[in-house]
């Protein structure tokens, strides 16, 4: 049975690599490769309805109804030919959210769609490729101005850390100009700084949300 799922165990690697997410524990993992198991057999079924590619047989549901024999030949083919495919699909519409913005368009969530703020600010800065920040760091008078390229996930991290490039530091209090650095390393504990977004351009299906009065958050 182990065998069988293996397609979902690769595609379940795949996402685990590519996305941020919460911690999962062994249960979490075992029904994850057992749904994208399912997904990555879903779509070989329908591969083998397409005359012309030449797929025989269908093996997995008589398995799983009879619990027949493992046909082997499809594992590998399934393996092969889909499982990371599967897993490059499900981390696109992870990353970009689509099951959340179907469900907001449908009047079904309302919520951010992201672990934390910090998970939703950086991601609609990856997002909108308006990475372009100013940090005020209150505690030691600086300010950080510069390009964010790597920042923590929101699941391992202890400190908010960012990887910025073509930075350059003022004091904070005067804003006189000290001097530029091509990339810094950033860590600050939570609470103790502020980042502004000069250039953001929130999509207008987040900035202008509704709220119970029936105005917007842009009004």
């Amino acid at each position: 049975m182990v065998f069988t799922f293996l397609p979902g165990i690769i595609s379940l690697i795949v996402i685990d690599a590519l996305t941020i997410h919460k911690k999962w524990d062994k249960l979490n993992y075992l029904l994850y490769a057992f749904v994208l198991g399912l997904v990555n057999y879903g779509f070989w079924f329908l591969l083998s309805r397409i005359t012309f590619l030449g797929i025989k047989d269908f093996g997995f549901l008589k398995e799983m109804i009879s619990g027949g024999k493992t046909n082997v030949n499809e594992v590998v083919f399934v393996t092969i030919f889909l499982s990371v495919p599967v897993g490059f699909l499900l981390t696109y519409i992870i990353k970009y959210k689509l099951l959340y913005r179907f469900a907001k368009l449908i009047r079904a969530k309302g919520d951010i769609g992201d672990l934390d703020i910090w998970s939703f600010v950086f991601n609609a800065v990856e997002n909108e490729k308006t990475d372009w920040v100013v940090i005020r760091d209150y505690e030691n008078d600086r300010i950080y101005e510069g390009k964010v390229v790597s920042y923590s996930s929101s699941d391992i991290r202890e400190k908010d850390e960012l990887f910025m490039v073509d930075v350059k530091i003022y004091v904070n209090s005067t804003a006189v100009y000290l001097y530029q650095t091509p990339g810094m390393y950033f860590a600050a504990e939570r609470g103790k700084i502020a980042i502004e977004f000069p250039n953001m351009e929130f999509e207008s299906e987040i900035v202008n949300k509704e709220v119970p009065n029936g105005k917007t958050t842009a009004d």
